[in-house]
């Protein structure tokens, strides 16, 4: 049975450990000097030698490499493009991590975090322990800072998206490319410079819909906390009105002036907090339909690429395929969640506040129960 001897430590120490080898400028040192130079404790860079030999960063003489100090230098200036570029040549070229990446996307599965970071232990068939626990969580880091996947909310799925993206920018790289060589031929270079213009065009389709996405993720978080402090507002009205309304009869005496003063106060703090409540109440409406929006956005965008791509598939002199495409994309905008948008009114009159508030307060009651 073969085995992956992952890290022994957390991402941020495992840098400390590159950069620690890096930095030693003798020809000849010992493992005291690399103990010196990242802090750790000799045993934990023991422990992690034989992870940084299979992915190429130091050699079986324990010297760094090349790849290890760029990396090591990637680091140090905090090139962001330059750590990717790295490790995703890392991981592309070390069997384990990259068949780890390949099951992931071939799957489609979704996993919890601890979940999946058991997987990572179980298929390097090394030791459980704290050590190689701290290793899994290391190579979910590296993954993720890498693109390779995405952690929404602690489950962890392949990133598709980021990686079809840059699938499609290498393309454009390599015809670009080859439009250089091409300079001579001017059909040639046309009919590049037309495939550079599809492939830049879907690339903004899929990044735009991406962003609308996250907006109208972030959207529905801002409803949802909208909305908490409405039904508040709505609970501390109620309180205020009863609070005012014991505080009248109880300190009602027939000195007219100190009666209308209390009662021109009360109703001036109550109307302020029905204003709060009105505010937050359009607040409510109109994250809700941002987000709707958005969420349109981005679904027709995606189908538009994703329909896009099927016609280039097939035969367009065939005009039953125009119309068919036609339909779905009707079909994909009629199913939108924002079909319904321009029903909704900005903003509510005073009867139809008061009337949201009571189906509020009922909705209320009827969650209690």
């Amino acid at each position: 049975m073969e085995v992956f001897k992952l890290p022994a430590v957390g991402y941020e120490n495992l840098i400390k450990i590159i950069q620690a080898y890096d930095s030693v400028k003798k020809e000849v040192y010992s493992l005291n000097d690399i103990v010196n130079n990242s802090g750790l404790h000799k045993d934990t860079i023991i422990k992690n030698n034989h992870f940084l030999i299979s992915t190429g960063i130091i050699g079986d003489d324990k010297i760094i490499t090349e790849l290890g100090k760029s990396l090591s230098r990637a680091y140090e200036f905090n090139i962001k493009d330059e750590i990717i570029s790295i490790w995703t040549g890392i991981i592309n070229n070390t069997e384990f991590l990259s068949s780890l990446i390949n099951n992931l996307r071939i799957s489609g599965k979704h996993f919890e975090f601890e979940e999946y970071k058991n997987k990572i232990l179980h298929d390097s068939n090394d030791n459980n322990n704290t050590f190689t626990k701290s290793g899994s969580s290391c190579i979910i880091e590296i993954f993720k800072i890498c693109n390779f996947i995405v952690i929404n909310e602690g489950i962890i799925s392949y990133n598709k998206k980021y990686i079809e993206l840059n699938d499609m920018k290498n393309k454009i790289e390599q015809l670009n490319k080859l439009e250089e060589e091409n300079n001579n031929n001017e059909d040639n270079t046309n009919d590049i410079k037309e495939k550079i213009y599809d492939l830049n065009k879907d690339i903004f389709n899929y990044g735009l819909s991406e962003k609308f996405y996250i907006k109208s993720m972030e959207l529905k978080k801002e409803y949802v906390l909208n909305h908490i402090f409405f039904m508040v507002s709505i609970l501390v009205d109620i309180l205020v009105l009863i609070t005012f309304f014991i505080i009248n009869t109880k300190l009602h005496t027939d000195n007219l002036f100190f009666n209308i003063k209390l009662l021109v106060l009360s109703f001036g703090i109550l109307g302020l907090l029905l204003w709060v409540t009105k505010y937050f109440n359009r607040r409510v409406h109109e994250t809700i339909q941002l987000s709707e929006d958005y969420e349109h956005k981005s679904l027709v965008l995606s189908s538009f690429y994703i329909y896009s791509r099927e016609l280039k598939k097939l035969d367009t002199s065939d005009k039953r395929i125009l119309t068919d495409y036609v339909n779905k994309v009707s079909t994909t905008i009629n199913k939108s969640p924002a079909v319904n948008l321009n029903k909704r009114k900005p903003d509510n009159s005073p009867v139809e506040d008061i009337k949201d508030i009571l189906l509020q307060l009922v909705s209320l009651a009827n969650l209690k129960k």
